[in-house]
């Protein structure tokens, strides 16, 4: 269809007066497809349609397009020495959208560039636990597992003499001729509004007031000269959830403390004082 166009067009103009169809196809080459997927909501009977991009995959992609764009000074990024991945959500105009910052580091720590995109996606009303668990939550947990299990960024040499990014992986599947230039350190991050940590924590619709970080109830929390509380990890809100699940104490708030149900995230977790204004944001481990 589009060459029989251009056919017409290159007629009537009296020559091509669109790109050749390789030059938009090498356009779009490094694109990183979204995974897409539905499900019904129980509760109104809705589809609620979402989309994920692997996050792994995106940061090859990004770093490696941006080495490209750097490619007569610095292709190898020798100035940078480790990689910051901060995912963050939110919702707004009825829909949820999950982006990455990748912050760029070198050797003091400072912030060299940032590259911001997007890796999730839902059209929803409300982006309540129920919705995020059954839509982005699982996907995304696995390409946040992905980063952490690689815990680096290599930059490669291959036999043909380009560079190349890829995430960390075991030495032995590696073919004759590639050259580690160097391995960027990776830390992920979690960030976002204290609904957004209520839920992807399982203190659904904050279960009560009970603080998001701590197991200090709101009575106890309320003085603004209160005793700061034991900070919550994940496995400290399993043993809450499986203590009440077997008996072991009665199901009440008190014993609760806002852990309803399971976190959409994964892993141990532990609050950091990370450089993202305004936010609240977890390290995960």
């Amino acid at each position: 269809m589009l060459t029989t166009a251009t056919r017409y067009l290159a007629a009537e103009f009296g020559g091509r007066v669109t790109v050749p169809e390789t030059q938009v196809d090498a356009f779009g080459q490094d694109h990183v497809p979204p995974v897409v997927g539905s499900y019904e909501d129980p509760v109104t009977g809705k589809t609620i349609h979402f989309w994920t991009k692997p996050i792994a995959k995106l940061l090859e992609v990004s770093v490696a397009t941006y080495a490209q764009e750097r490619a007569a000074t610095n292709p190898a990024l020798d100035n940078l020495k480790s990689i910051d991945v901060v995912l963050g959500g939110d919702h707004g105009q009825g829909k949820f959208r999950s982006v990455i910052k990748i912050i760029l580091r070198d050797d003091t720590g400072k912030s060299v560039d940032t590259l911001v995109m997007k890796v999730g996606h839902i059209d929803c009303t409300k982006d309540t636990y129920d919705v995020l668990k059954s839509s982005v939550a699982g996907p995304l947990n696995e390409s946040i597992k992905e980063l952490i299990d690689s815990e680096a960024l290599q930059v490669i040499r291959d036999e043909n003499g380009s560079v190349v990014f890829r995430m960390k992986k075991d030495d032995r599947d590696d073919p004759a001729g590639l050259t580690i230039l160097s391995s960027l350190p990776i830390r992920v991050f979690v960030t976002g509004d204290l609904a957004y940590f209520a839920a992807i924590l399982g203190k659904v619709n904050m279960a009560g007031g009970w603080c998001t970080w701590c197991g200090l109830s709101p009575r106890e929390w309320s003085p603004p000269d209160h005793d700061k509380g034991e900070l919550w990890t994940l496995e400290g809100m399993a043993e809450v959830r499986a203590s009440i699940s077997l008996g072991v104490m009665a199901d009440t708030s008190a014993n609760r403390q806002g852990c309803v149900d399971v976190p959409l995230r994964i892993r141990e977790s532990h609050y950091s004082g990370y450089d993202a204004p305004g936010r609240n944001t977890y390290r995960i481990m």
